[in-house]
C-alpha cells in the first residue's frame, strides 16, 4: 500500500478514506487482514460458538449485499452503491469471517481431530457445491455482474483446509514453499 501511495493518494478525502478502508484494488486483502485481524484479536476471548455464529452472520450479510446488488432490487444510487465491490468485499464481510474460521480451527483442533474426519469425497462434494452455486448465480441471477462471494465458500474452505491439514505432505521446506508459490 505504501509503495503504491503516489498512485492512489489524491486530493479527494473520500477516495483516500475509501482506499485506506478497502485497499487499493487487488491489495484489498492487505487492509482486510489488517483490519479483520485487528477485530479478531479483540474478539479472541469470546466463546468459540458465539464467535463462529458472529462470523457466519457477517459473511452471510456480505453475500446478501452482493446478491441484492446483482439482482438490482433497488434503483439509482442505492443500486450503484450495492454493485460497488467494496461494499461487500471488505474486512468486515470477508476477511474477519475467514480469519475467524482459521482461528477457530486452530483453537479447536484437538476436538476437531477426534470428532471429524474429512475424506476426499467431502472435498469433491464441496467443490461441486461451489461450482453449482457459481453456475446458478450466472444463469439465474446475473450474467454480467461479478461474483466475489458465495454462500458455499463458508463451508468449502474449512473442509478443504482440514482435508489437507491432516495429510502428510513429504518434502523439504524449500519444496513446499515453491509449491505454495506455484499454487498462488
Amino acid at each position: 500500500m505504501i509503495f503504491y501511495l503516489p498512485i492512489w493518494w489524491t486530493q479527494s478525502f473520500s477516495y483516500n478514506r475509501s482506499v485506506l478502508y478497502n485497499g487499493y484494488y487487488v491489495l484489498w486483502y492487505i487492509q482486510g487482514v489488517l483490519l479483520g485481524g485487528s477485530i479478531l484479536y479483540f474478539c479472541r476471548a469470546i466463546n468459540a460458538k458465539k464467535l463462529f455464529v458472529a462470523s457466519a452472520v457477517l459473511f452471510l450479510f456480505g453475500v446478501m449485499l452482493q446478491q441484492v446488488g446483482n439482482l438490482h432490487l433497488f434503483q439509482g444510487k442505492i443500486d450503484a452503491e450495492l454493485n460497488t465491490y467494496t461494499v461487500h468485499r471488505n474486512f468486515l464481510w470477508v476477511s474477519f469471517p475467514f480469519l475467524t474460521l482459521g482461528f477457530l480451527l486452530n483453537k479447536c483442533q484437538d476436538k476437531i481431530k477426534n470428532k471429524i474426519t474429512i475424506k476426499l469425497w467431502h472435498v469433491i462434494v464441496v467443490v461441486f457445491l461451489v461450482i453449482v452455486e457459481s453456475l446458478a448465480n450466472y444463469f439465474f441471477i446475473s450474467q454480467k455482474e461479478s461474483l466475489h462471494q458465495m454462500f458455499s465458500l463458508f463451508i468449502a474452505v474449512p473442509i478443504i483446509f482440514l482435508y489437507f491439514f491432516n495429510k502428510n505432505i513429504l518434502g523439504t521446506n524449500k519444496e513446499l514453499a515453491s509449491l505454495s508459490t506455484a499454487i498462488f
